[in-house]
């Protein structure tokens, strides 16, 4: 065995006798146990389907993180920390590299020098590998942590190639914060409107299922129109008091079109309400109050044209329930 031979057999290794279950780079994961660790490879014992087998599995097969804990605890001289120092510092495991170059120094104090090139290349890779990290978290949707990482990049050298990237993220999270703050705030601001609008459909379902109780029908109705108006006046109280804010602006115009809409269609359902009672002067102006608020309706139009028909010869060809 040679002196820079990470292997440990069973005997020494007692503690590694265990059942684990050990990661593989491409996803899978063995149930197995560590019988023996060498340089590049590690024996295991993988229980398969009621069996058992025991084979030499690659470092190159074995996940970066499950490989490193595998080896941290087999390795127990300074040159085994130092090779392990050097495996965790190419796959980008830094934290682990200086630990493991911290360790061989301290066991064997003659890899000084080489444990310090470890130490440099870890600081040299650092920025690089924290700006991934970074992004990671970013994608993960985890922006505190994202925007920490990208900071420390910043902090430990702003001229190093990956400071623009971090820079880049940086800028990005904070205004992705703006826009959040900005959202959360508009939301607030037409949370009444959007609970009046929700109100005023609300009703107008009920003055539909209850087309055979025409009171019954014609106040929730009635109810529909009232909440839908309150809207209106809301958001016209919005307009002017945000009249700079664009965003506002653009959330209201769409807001105004929907309650719009919603009144139009409870003014039509209560025409035809006052329709089935014959009261066709009411029904008009009711219509009359739909066009005011769309002039563009050709479903008011149609039914201002039917009701003043069913006005002039006594037959309407259009109830509340022809509108479920």
């Amino acid at each position: 065995m040679s002196p820079r031979s990470l292997t440990v057999t069973l005997a020494l290794l007692a503690g590694l006798a265990a059942a684990e279950r050990v990661a593989l780079r491409d996803g899978r994961t063995l149930d197995a146990r560590v019988v023996e660790v060498k340089d590049h490879a590690v024996v295991l014992e993988v229980r398969e389907n009621g069996s058992v087998a025991r084979a030499d599995w690659p470092r190159e097969r074995i996940e970066k993180h499950a490989w490193y804990t595998i080896a941290s605890r087999a390795a127990r001289t300074g040159r085994q920390h130092l090779e392990l120092a050097r495996f965790a510092a190419q796959e980008n495991l830094l934290a682990q590299a200086r630990r493991e170059a911290d360790l061989a120094r301290a066991r064997d104090p003659s890899l000084r020098d080489e444990a310090a090139q470890v130490l440099e290349e870890v600081e040299r890779r650092m920025p690089a590998a924290l700006l991934a990290w970074a992004r990671e978290l970013a994608a993960s949707g985890n922006r505190r942590g994202a925007r920490r990482e990208a900071s420390r990049v910043l902090a430990l050298d702003p001229e190093a190639e990956a400071a623009a990237g971090a820079r880049e993220l940086v800028e990005r999270l904070d205004a992705e914060q703006r826009q959040r703050r900005m959202d959360e705030e508009l939301a607030r601001r037409l949370e009444p409107v959007l609970r009046l609008r929700d109100r005023a459909v609300e009703l107008d379902r009920g003055g539909l299922a209850a087309s055979r109780e025409l009171r019954k029908s014609r106040d929730a109705f009635e109810a529909a129109v009232r909440a839908g108006r309150e809207a209106l006046a809301r958001i016209e109280g919005l307009r002017r008091r945000h009249a700079a804010d664009g965003a506002t602006l653009g959330a209201l115009a769409g807001l105004e079109g929907e309650v719009r809409a919603q009144l139009v269609e409870s003014q039509l359902n209560l025409a035809s309400v006052y329709v089935n009672r014959q009261s066709y002067p009411q029904a008009l102006e009711a219509v009359g109050v739909a066009l005011a608020l769309d002039p563009t309706s050709q479903a008011a139009r149609a039914e201002r044209a039917r009701i003043e028909l069913a006005n002039s010869n006594g037959y309407y060809g259009r109830g509340v329930s022809a509108r479920r």
